[in-house]
Parts: C-alpha cells; structure tokens; sequence
C-alpha cells in the first residue's frame, strides 16, 4: 500500500508513506519529484498526508499541476475535483473545479485510468501513477499529449480516504509506446 516503509518507534512499528527512493524508481520527473518530496514531507508521521493542512505556498511555482479530488462520499458518487491548477485547466479549456472525471475524461480508456488507477486511490489506499499518452478530443480540444501524474491518497483520521492530492503534467512530444500504470 501507501505505507512502504516503517520504523519501530518506542517499541511500536510506524508506518510511513512511501519514500522518495521508490518513487525515482518510477520516474525521473524533477518537478514531480518535488512534489512527491513536498507530500512525503507534509506527512510526517502520519500514514497518509492530510489534505487541509497541506500549504501549497511551499511549493508555488508547482501550484499549476496541482490538484484534488474529493472521496469523502466514496468513488461511486462522481468524486468532484476541489481544485485545479491552471495548467490542467488550460489543458481542459475550462476550470475543472467542481467536475468529475466522468464529466471531462474523454480517452477511450476511463476503465482503467480513472477506476483501475485514479480511484484506487480511495479504495485500496494507494498512491497511482500514471504515463500515457492520449488523444484528448471533443467540441472543445483535438490533441495528442504525453501526461505524466501522480495521486496520493489523504486522510484527516489517519484510515478512510477523503481527499487525492495530485500532480499531473501534460506535454506535447514523444512519450512511452505503452501505457504506465502502477499502484504503490
């Protein structure tokens, strides 16, 4: 799960979120990686990050690929992103805030990027990450794009998932053949 590592502290185990050694094992992203380093330190000793206390003040010039969506009622219900950094909404042509996936996804893939990776989140309480590239297309966009994204999973009492936080960035250009996918 999230939990990849622990430590014995004062004779009981501690589980820590996933270190930043599993993670560049994954990718070689430097702003992800910050990112990644910005959450695992926002956790503390907690198991997971806790999405209200996360100060993205630290970590303002990556504030643009940040965002989050709400699980606190489950992935059943349209979870609906809280916020959007601008460079996802440029991405989409519009804010996504208040959206869900199933409002904006457009690949032909939602099965497995959104309730096989994204909402694993919430309910196997992993962290996703994702590379592929995709052909994003309705009235509004008709374009290929390499997207590169990470979602962590929060909780505010330490065991059911309320909030993802992510990073997410999408590029023109090449990318992997194949779509990446795995669950930490």
């Amino acid at each position: 799960g999230i939990l990849s590592t622990s430590d014995i502290k004062n004779g009981m185990r501690v589980r820590r979120v996933t270190t930043l050694d599993t993670i560049r094992q994954i990718t070689e992203n430097p702003k992800l990686l910050r990112f990644c380093e910005f959450i695992i330190a926002a956790t503390g000793d907690k198991p997971f990050p806790i999405y209200k206390q996360l100060d993205l003040m630290k970590i303002a010039n990556l504030a643009q690929h940040f965002w989050a969506i709400d699980f606190r009622d489950g992935v059943d219900n349209c979870p609906k992103f809280v916020f959007s950094g601008t460079h996802i909404d440029d991405h989409y042509g519009m804010n996504i805030t208040g959206k869900c996936f199933e409002e904006i996804y457009v690949e032909d893939d939602f099965e497995r990027t959104i309730r096989g990776n994204y909402y694993q989140v919430c309910l196997q309480k992993k962290i996703s990450y994702t590379k592929r590239l995709a052909h994003y297309y309705n009235d509004r966009i008709d374009k290929y794009k390499t997207i590169e994204a990470m979602l962590f999973p929060c909780s505010s009492d330490g065991e059911s998932i309320d909030y993802g936080v992510g990073y997410v960035e999408y590029k023109f250009g090449n990318s992997p053949s194949e779509k990446i996918f795995h669950l930490i």
